[in-house]
């Protein structure tokens, strides 16, 4: 009842262990909607497809997507029932399989100087170059947690590292409460725009690029084939499959990967690189947690300023990757060195609700304590 509008603006709240089972029937139905259109049905044409425009070539093929993403989708809310003792209603899913290509968001976004600066990609506008040439957010860089992941402190990831950081490996890095040792943003564009493809550093030419930050014109994430296999893998505890985060950093705005990368071969010299490790030689992770504790790494790294929010959400739920509690050294721990959380990783464990459901909504507002009040699914 929370999509009323001025019909209802008190709305309650319902139970998060509700709501997933419902969520996974909404998708069924989603699906049994294409499955069964009657042939009266307006198909959507291939090049006005909000999410798979760049990859689907047929009307069919786009209904097929579809279907892909709503059991990928499904495959997200089960994982974490289980982890939270939650019966779902079904755990069959449509023959189309799971989404082997990313589902992205573009409806326009390109390099703008409109007043408003609708057109670029709001992500790009926000971290790199705003529309109208202006920089972006030059607040934060990456933290040394994140970073140990590609320089070798943790593990060797050349290039992934090239392709997300600016001048990789002597990117400027820091630690979330630590003001008196932090590294350098770029001073032109971001700390997360690739300087090793060539593309353009001058604010008001920015773009074509690879990594995460690829141009003002770049569709915006909502679930990458990468995230798929990690849930299909984690399902299953089968291998890590890092192919598809290789891919989708190679990938220009256009979605294409960019001459001369090659994801299988980069993926092969991360193993070798990271022979002797269970985070990515997986035959050497001998148990259950360690096998979980690979694929969730993994998972996390491959979101890294893709869909961070997710990650964060796997920790929460597995306590992968894992950190050193209470530890002030940034490469062991990503909490703040200001810390008031009382929990033993100094991490909050939920987002607070905003401050106008407090003012407006009082009775119905769940009271939480944000360190912790965990979600259902967390650990």
């Amino acid at each position: 009842n929370a999509l009323k509008g001025v019909a209802n603006l008190t709305p309650s709240y319902d139970d998060a262990k509700t709501i997933y089972p419902k969520l996974s029937n909404m998708l069924d139905t989603a699906i049994s909607y294409i499955n069964n259109a009657p042939s009266s049905a307006l198909a959507m044409s291939v090049g006005k497809d909000p999410l798979f425009c760049q990859a689907a070539t047929t009307v069919a093929a786009n209904s097929t997507l579809w279907k892909k993403l709503a059991n990928t989708l499904k495959l997200r809310l089960i994982i974490k029932a289980n982890s939270g003792s939650v019966t779902m209603p079904s755990s069959s899913f449509d023959a189309a399989g799971f989404l082997t290509v990313d589902a992205t968001i573009n409806p326009g976004y390109s390099r703008s100087t409109a007043s408003s600066g609708t057109q670029v990609n709001p992500e790009f506008n926000t971290w790199v170059a705003t529309y109208s040439g202006g920089k972006g957010n030059r607040s934060w860089v990456p933290t040394k947690f994140i970073f140990a992941f590609y320089d070798g402190q943790k593990l060797i990831d050349q290039d992934r590292g090239k392709a997300i950081f600016y001048n990789y490996p002597t990117t400027g890095v820091s630690q979330l409460g630590n003001i008196t040792s932090g590294g350098s943003s770029n001073g032109n564009t971001s700390n997360w725009y690739c300087s090793t493809f060539g593309a353009s550093t001058a604010l008001t030419s920015v773009g074509s690029n690879i990594g995460v930050m690829k141009g003002p014109d770049m569709a915006q994430p909502l679930m990458t084939a990468a995230e798929s296999y990690f849930l299909q893998a984690e399902a299953t505890v089968r291998g890590i499959p890092l192919t598809g985060s290789f891919n989708y950093l190679f990938k220009i705005p256009n979605g294409t990967v960019a001459t001369g990368y090659n994801a299988a071969t980069s993926f092969a010299a991360y193993k070798t690189a990271n022979a002797t490790s269970y985070l990515v030689a997986y035959d050497l992770a001998l148990t259950t947690p360690q096998q979980i504790e690979a694929i969730i790494t993994q998972k996390y790294i491959a979101l890294n300023m893709i869909n961070s929010n997710e990650g964060w959400n796997e920790y929460r739920r597995t306590g992968y990757p894992a950190i050193v509690n209470g530890s002030n050294n940034g490469i062991l721990s990503f909490a703040s060195t200001q810390s008031t959380a009382t929990a033993a990783d100094k991490l909050p464990k939920r987002i607070q609700y905003p401050v106008s459901e407090f003012s407006y909504n009082s009775d119905n507002v769940p009271t939480v304590n944000i360190f912790s009040d965990k979600i259902f699914w967390g650990q």
